[in-house]
């Protein structure tokens, strides 16, 4: 994967809100990523109208930190589209779907991800990729892997890790986010939400950063070219992890 040092497109005004801006392109699989971290402290709403992003209305009743996120959101999908070419200058809104899922361009397919201040953004063009998903985590908490892992995985998925070396904590933050970028990548072919027990760990890679998961059948006729199985690669970090998922067009 290359990285790309270049100016930012976005006119930032003097606000710091966002920093760390890095945007790569992936050749082997014809992705654009887009990373930024951004300060909620630094958050103003009049930052949408100075940067040209759409402020969606029902934004009006969020919290401070919902709007923050979400315009760092849009934002590393502004500058995904801009930086990688695919648009020279305008590019369009990205609109909410039913689930809160980015509505991208007809050609396009696409992911957005952030935690409480870091927002990424994964694109490609439908000719090379038919879905993408992304998610950051910060690590789980020893409390909130024990309170919510069992809806989250079985018994057998959570040892597959475990049995790595990985903590449980650790080991539950990766499925978690693994199945939060299968549903990303996958829920505009199936069209409704489902939840993570349509999907299962089959097999683990601490050396090589992969998750594999398959799919339940119930889902797979339900969709349009799903393929039973998905490889979710991962980036272990200090205090959180990126996962993504892509299948490569037919």
């Amino acid at each position: 994967m290359k990285e790309i040092q270049q100016k930012s497109l976005c006119s930032h005004r003097d606000s710091n809100f966002i920093t760390d801006q890095t945007f790569t392109y992936d050749k082997k699989s014809h992705i654009y990523f887009f990373s930024c971290h951004f300060d909620n402290k630094l958050y103003d709403k009049t930052l949408f109208n100075d940067l040209q992003i759409y402020y969606p209305p029902e934004l009006d009743a969020s919290v401070v930190k919902r709007q923050a996120e979400f315009l760092a959101g849009r934002i590393s999908a502004k500058e995904t589209l801009l930086r990688s070419g695919l648009y020279q200058s305008n590019p369009p809104t990205i609109n909410i779907g039913q689930q809160r899922n980015p509505i991208w361009p007809e050609h396009l397919i696409g992911s957005i991800s952030h935690t409480h201040n870091h927002a990424m953004c994964a694109i490609s063009l439908k000719k090379h990729n038919s879905c993408i998903g992304i998610d950051i985590e910060n690590h789980m908490s020893d409390e909130l892997a024990d309170k919510i892992g069992c809806s989250i995985y079985s018994e057998d998925e959570i040892k597959k890790l475990v049995n790595e070396k990985l903590s449980h904590k650790l080991a539950s933050t990766l499925i978690f986010s693994a199945k939060e970028s299968l549903f990303k990548a996958i829920y505009p072919l199936v069209g409704r939400y489902f939840d993570f027990d349509c999907a299962t760990v089959t097999k683990f890679s601490l050396a090589e950063k992969y998750i594999y998961l398959k799919v339940s059948k119930a889902i797979m006729n339900e969709g349009i070219n799903i393929a039973d199985e998905y490889r979710c690669n991962f980036i272990l970090l200090e205090n959180s992890l990126i996962t993504t998922i892509n299948q490569r067009a037919r």
